[in-house]
């Protein structure tokens, strides 16, 4: 009889040791999966945005850092740029709203990241500009900054940064 209460309280505290482990273990792997979908979210917008800007013939940033208009250059059938550079045409937008940053081309809208917060709780809090551009008249960099938030497990923020500055061709007119 002894032995058998032995071997059930036993069974007992290694079942419980081992659930407590399962419980930990899916905690932490919530944690890492909020972490790793905002860091997504960010990273993404902001390698989006950057290989989209870097063929950009001007850029032109809203007062607010919110939001930018650019122009692209036009390609001939082969995916060649026309030399000398000629705009495209059509009229290139990111712009944020309501926690979504946005691209849209002519008509055509496409959500480049979610949950965008205004905010930056790396730095108390703070708000923060999307769109920086550089000194002078002519924007000849460009810093983008996204902060992205996602609710993991327990309703638990994880937040994210990525900021990238970029140095852009943006030549208004060009003289021959």
């Amino acid at each position: 009889m002894v032995e058998v209460v032995t071997g059930a309280g036993l069974t007992t505290i290694v079942l419980g040791t081992s659930l407590s482990i399962l419980i930990a273990g899916n905690a932490s792997w919530a944690r890492g999966s909020g972490q790793i979908s905002a860091d997504s979210s960010a990273q993404t917008a902001i390698r989006i945005l950057s290989s989209t800007l870097r063929e950009a013939m001007t850029v032109t940033v809203d007062e607010n850092g919110q939001g930018l208009t650019y122009r692209l250059p036009e390609v001939d059938e082969d995916g060649n740029y026309v030399v000398p550079a000629v705009w495209d045409g059509v009229t290139h937008r990111v712009y944020y709203d309501d926690g979504f940053l946005y691209e849209q081309t002519g008509d055509d809208l496409r959500t480049i990241a979610r949950e965008v917060i205004l905010t930056d709780p790396a730095r108390g809090n703070a708000r923060y500009r999307i769109f920086t551009p550089g000194d002078g008249t002519v924007i000849r960099s460009l810093t983008i900054s996204v902060v992205t938030q996602t609710n993991g497990q327990h309703n638990a923020e994880t937040h994210s940064r990525a900021k990238e500055t970029l140095y852009l061709r943006n030549v208004p007119s060009l003289t021959q």
